[in-house]
């Protein structure tokens, strides 16, 4: 399993995996002004999700000459690095960069609690990328194989370099389209891809956790697969609260829930005020403590964010929503002590 992250959580703000700022400097500005304990690594200015996501992966980066031989090269290369463990096969030059010039780097008291890091998960990546005959890479056992084992040296990788940096970090597997494994068309069934996630975060060296979206999520299954951090958009908790006192344990034994408490729209956000957000999360923790689930447990758990989506927006409102979150958690954490 996986190991938990050795942080405080307790209603802290987190950034969404998704910010619209067009380079390193603004996206770690803001994070530094709004969100300093728990940041996310903007790996790259374009598509960051994706770009961290595919690095390396074979077949890619083709050139007008690229033939089948040149491909199956580089699958076997890949698997083997897999076998051996060799997790530099998956390096990422522009990640070592990033890491290399953190804004802590000359001041300590900047240093943040944990550092995160998004990827595609297996499926959305395996549902979006597809072989030469235009199929998506999931419908392909072998390469259903190669992606979950890129996958999984890519995160032994961020790993690697979090521990040279002396960084505490965690890797999130995002899943926007994780509802098509409960459609008739999807080429691999509910129980492979709940397999896909095991054997993509399987002895993995840092704390890994995953933003499924849609209501075909299986929460009792994320809870006992090793996943440490799990997101929850607004639409899904009770779903997720549904889980009832397992939660409780999974709280203790130091997972963590991330949730989605404002919209990323700019016409919703503008509405919604500090106490709005404050009203709704006394109602999370009055549902929760009718399953049975302890506040205190929630109240320490817990992070706060964004829904998925400020990337379609302008930096500028990125900036507001990243200041109305850290108001939002501020105002909950000085309410219920926990500062």
């Amino acid at each position: 399993m996986p190991p938990t992250l050795a942080s405080e959580f307790r209603c802290q703000a987190i950034a969404p995996f998704d910010l619209p700022y067009t380079n390193q400097a603004s996206a770690w500005a803001a994070q530094m002004r709004w969100t300093q304990g728990y940041p996310i690594a903007p790996t790259f200015v374009a598509q960051p999700l994706w770009s961290l996501s595919t690095h390396g992966f074979p077949g890619l980066n083709s050139d007008p000459h690229f033939d089948l031989a040149q491909l199956e090269r580089q699958l076997e290369a890949h698997q083997l690095a897999y076998l051996e463990n060799t997790v530099g096969h998956v390096a990422v030059d522009s990640v070592e960069q990033l890491l290399d010039h953190t804004p802590w780097l000359n001041d300590r008291q900047l240093r943040p609690q944990a550092l995160g890091f998004g990827l595609y998960g297996p499926l959305s990546l395996g549902l979006t990328l597809v072989d030469d005959q235009e199929r998506p890479l999931l419908a392909d056992q072998r390469l259903r194989e190669v992606l979950t084992q890129h996958l999984h040296l890519r995160i032994g990788w961020l790993a690697r370099e979090l521990r040279i940096h002396d960084i505490q970090g965690w890797v999130c597997l995002i899943e926007p389209f994780w509802n098509a494994q409960a459609q008739p068309f999807s080429p691999i069934s509910q129980a492979e891809a709940y397999g896909l996630l095991a054997e993509t975060i399987q002895h993995s060296p840092i704390a890994c956790g995953i933003a499924p979206t849609g209501a075909a999520v299986d929460w009792q299954l994320l809870i006992k697969s090793g996943m440490r951090v799990l997101v929850c958009a607004k639409e899904q908790r009770q779903d997720l609260l549904a889980c009832g006192k397992c939660i409780n344990e999974y709280l203790e034994n130091g997972g963590a829930i991330i949730w989605e408490c404002l919209p990323s729209d700019p016409a919703q956000l503008a509405t919604m005020t500090v106490s709005d957000v404050v009203n709704e999360w006394t109602e999370l923790l009055r549902d929760a403590l009718d399953r049975d689930i302890l506040n205190s447990r929630i109240l320490d758990g817990s992070l706060l964010t964004i829904a998925q989506g400020l990337a379609q927006h302008e930096p500028s409102h990125a900036d507001q929503a990243l200041g109305l979150l850290a108001e939002v958690s501020r105002v909950i954490r000085t309410h219920y002590k926990l500062q």
